[in-house]
């Protein structure tokens, strides 16, 4: 066994924490210890940011390749196969919010058991807050609908009376995008 190899936790898989989200993975680290190697690339399931895993220090980050930093993968956690929709935001918006802040304004519209679809969400974001629909990628920071909105939930109030957000016409285009 090598210095290096000793290094490396016990075990198949390190659970290490992405440099760019903070999400946690299990990376599989059994190839890296019998090759005596003491880094080995690796990305995050959750935002896709690559990044660089050593024996010693953890993860360090590396540039996200091919990755544009206001470009958004919008879905849902319980969504039936895949429904997302990628948008590219322009530059200072607070995208995670405002797809909640839309959300929201569903909810207090047409009740509490209201959602608004993947495609709606992007297509408001398009239509009233100066988003673009683009290509499908699995490049872009994950914007789930679920977790999104639960973690903005302690923030409801202040949310909904930030007037900046609100849009004209947002109550009748969001009826054409309710999830049945």
């Amino acid at each position: 066994m090598t210095e290096m190899q000793n290094k490396w936790p016990s075990g198949d898989y390190s659970n290490c924490q992405c440099p760019y989200c903070g999400h946690r993975d299990d990376v599989d680290i059994s190839v890296v210890r019998e090759n005596h190697l003491d880094w080995r690339p690796s990305d995050c399931s959750e935002c896709f940011g690559e990044y660089w895993l050593f024996a010693e220090n953890g993860a360090v980050t590396v540039k996200k390749s091919d990755t544009n930093a206001n470009t958004f993968r919008i879905h849902h956690h319980y969504d039936w196969g895949d429904q997302s929709v990628t948008i590219e935001a322009p530059s200072g918006l607070d995208t995670k919010r405002v797809a909640v802040y839309i959300q929201f304004q569903a909810e207090n519209l047409f009740g509490d058991e209201a959602t608004v679809t993947n495609l709606g969400i992007a297509a408001a974001l398009v239509s009233f807050y100066g988003c673009k629909h683009t290509s499908h990628s699995r490049y872009g920071e994950d914007l789930d609908m679920y977790f999104e909105r639960e973690k903005l939930c302690p923030k409801y109030k202040e949310l909904m009376a930030d007037v900046s957000l609100m849009r004209d016409d947002l109550q009748d285009f969001l009826k054409e995008h309710l999830d049945a």
